[in-house]
């Protein structure tokens, strides 16, 4: 059963690089994240044979694929967890970088709602029998505290992931928009005002000629492909 997946991850990594390619296009990032996908790959050639020898030493042969299934099953936890924040990080990048109005940008998202889809149903599916599970094992009289607990854990990731996804974000894009702008001719309270964020980056871009505007929606853009 293991080895279907194998092959299907296998099949999947193929097009990883591609996609890499597309995401960083005309980017001066991309040779970064080409690296770092060819050094993800190296060393998991050079540690597997590693790890897959001490887990077959002292457990079982199928070890080997529970592991992956493990490392899957965090994988997609985290994705989860960072879903909410990728979304808002996605609209401002189409509003702020490529000029969609708000509804272009829900056009834009449309295909969005395939996966959300998918992923509502299999919420679904498992979020009734816990709900039920739990309000049953709680005393009557704390029903309300108990309820108060599982709607307050169903939110939690969202809420971290936005604040988790704009935190980094608003690192990387104060250093990647320093990188970018180091040696421009740029006014300092230009600069300063263009850090703060990408709208106002933006915004300030609208007021500056040609060339000088050219500059900072160059440098806005790779810095925020930089988390993206």
């Amino acid at each position: 059963m293991f080895h279907k997946y194998v092959i299907l991850i296998h099949n999947l990594m193929g097009a990883t690089l591609p996609s890499i390619i597309g995401l960083f296009d005309g980017s001066p990032m991309r040779g970064l994240a080409v690296g770092l996908r060819v050094g993800t790959s190296g060393v998991g050639i050079v540690l597997g044979p590693v790890i897959g020898g001490i887990l077959l030493q002292r457990f079982a042969w199928d070890s080997v694929f529970w592991v992956c299934a493990v490392i899957g099953m965090l994988a997609i936890c985290a994705a989860f967890l960072c879903l909410f924040g990728f979304i808002f990080l996605t609209t401002q990048w189409f509003q702020a970088l490529r000029g969609y109005s708000a509804l272009e940008t829900a056009i834009a998202t449309l295909p969005f709602a395939v996966v959300m889809a998918v992923m509502a149903a299999g919420i679904a599916l498992v979020q009734g029998p816990a709900t039920d599970t739990l309000m049953t094992a709680v005393p009557v009289s704390e029903e309300g505290m108990g309820s108060a607990v599982n709607d307050t854990i169903r939110e939690l990731g969202g809420t971290l992931g936005v604040g988790i996804m704009g935190s980094l974000q608003a690192g990387t894009y104060t250093t990647g928009l320093t990188d970018a702008l180091r040696g421009s001719h740029l006014p300092q309270d230009i600069l300063g005002a263009s850090k703060e964020s990408v709208m106002a980056a933006e915004s300030i871009s609208g007021s500056l000629p040609g060339t000088l505007r050219r500059l900072l929606d160059d440098s806005v853009a790779s810095a925020t492909m930089t988390l993206t």
